[in-house]
């Protein structure tokens, strides 16, 4: 099952443009955001929450056009396949299925963090401004996952596929390799992330590493990029509307606040949340298929 991953350009063509895409979002797109914060004169720690949220989010803007100039353009792709890597129709069931699932185990989770630590989890209701960080969140996170979804988890991984080819044909050595330079790809741009300054980093990169491989492993069985967009969209709308905390990578007015970041425990959670929606997922597909 190699089809969001097989691709007639060659090796260098799909390097050119991988670069290209970088350098949108990390050399244009830091600019931009960084000229931002400078204008509203806002920091990580100091100003404006909101204008520091639109800064940053206008480099994944960067981001997310350099890689449809890229397919577009360059790579001559048909615009469908910038939701639809494969080819087949967009399926909306399958993407609001899996959010609907995924946010229902996340409030689940906190629930039991909330009865586990008391006093962790604090309700702080709803800011002032609280309109146009609901209007900046629902539209600039959904592309700010698709950018990187599309990138990480179709791009990258057609570059490396076609790499680790041999006679032609893709090898289960290829695509073990594939999944893995892609997934490290994905941890390492997550380095500069705050929860990393803890005794236990290298439990939060293990956490960056396993949704990176669970997310291609979901691509390549749901061969559409539809789950994947919503575990990941999923996850983040969580911790921007419901439940933020110190750690966080940009301060939102997050209706829960938590006080602590136990990085054994996020990623406990995270294994057995993903096993019971895989599970779920498995089950509903199972009873499809006999119906």
């Amino acid at each position: 099952m190699t089809a969001p991953w097989d691709s007639a350009h060659s090796f260098f063509r799909l390097l050119g443009g991988a670069l290209l895409i970088l350098l949108a979002w990390m050399g244009l797109g830091s600019f931009v955001s960084l000229y931002l914060m400078g204008l509203w004169q806002v920091t990580f720690l100091t100003g404006s929450a909101l204008s520091l949220y639109v800064a940053i989010h206008a480099g994944f803007v960067c981001f997310a056009l350099a890689y449809i100039a890229v397919q577009l353009g360059l790579n001559q792709q048909p615009a469908h396949v910038l939701l639809c890597p494969t080819g087949r129709p967009w399926r909306m069931g399958a993407f609001w299925e899996t959010l609907g699932i995924w946010s229902g185990l996340l409030l689940f989770s906190s629930g039991i963090e909330a009865l586990l630590y008391p006093g962790s989890v604090v309700f702080k209701g709803l800011v002032p401004n609280w309109p146009y960080w609901l209007l900046a969140i629902c539209l600039l996170t959904p592309l700010q996952v698709w950018a990187e979804e599309s990138f990480f988890r179709v791009y990258l991984p057609s570059l490396f596929l076609r790499l680790f080819k041999v006679k032609g044909t893709h090898t289960k050595l290829g695509m073990t390799l594939t999944i893995a330079l892609s997934a490290l790809c994905f941890a390492l741009v997550h380095l500069q992330n705050p929860e990393l300054n803890t005794p236990a980093a290298w439990l939060v990169v293990g956490y960056y590493l396993l949704f990176a491989i669970l997310a291609a492993l979901l691509l390549l069985w749901e061969q559409g990029l539809e789950r994947v967009l919503a575990w990941h969209l999923g996850t983040n709308l969580f911790a921007f509307l419901i439940l933020s905390y110190d750690l966080a990578v940009i301060r939102t007015p997050a209706l829960f606040h938590s006080s602590r970041f136990d990085p054994v425990w996020n990623l406990g959670q995270f294994v057995l949340l993903s096993l019971l929606a895989c599970g779920i997922l498995y089950l509903r597909k199972k009873r499809e298929t006999v119906v």
